[in-house]
């Protein structure tokens, strides 16, 4: 199984990652790492995430961060899962629903630490 990032949501990773970082040196890192810990458990558990809907998607669902703000939204596929935005938990919410309407391309990322 594999996880896969929209490249919008690789885009947030990176952006909310820089911002944590610029404001204390380790806490991007540490973003990155949650997320990469949150991913790789939802490849274990494809269904552990709560089930959203948008649209005619399928197998959407969306699961928090521990110790940021943030939650993984994605889609189930087959051989994995696909990442479609890393969406801040208190802001602009659904700004990422038009993503999953029309097959877009993904972007194999690297959990290893």
């Amino acid at each position: 199984m594999r996880a896969t990032f929209l490249a919008e949501a690789e885009a947030e990773l990176v952006v909310a990652a820089d911002r944590y970082e610029a404001a204390n040196p380790g806490l991007g890192m540490n973003f990155r790492r949650d997320v990469r810990r949150i991913v790789a458990l939802i490849l274990t558990n494809k269904r552990i995430g709560k089930s959203i809907t948008a649209g005619r998607a399928k197998d959407l669902r969306e699961f928090g961060l521990d110790r940021f703000p943030y939650s993984v939204v994605y889609r189930i596929v087959p051989g994995g899962v696909t990442i479609v935005a890393i969406s801040h938990q208190h802001r602009r919410s659904d700004y990422w629903r038009n993503r999953v309407e029309e097959p877009v391309p993904t972007y194999p990322i690297e959990l290893a630490a």
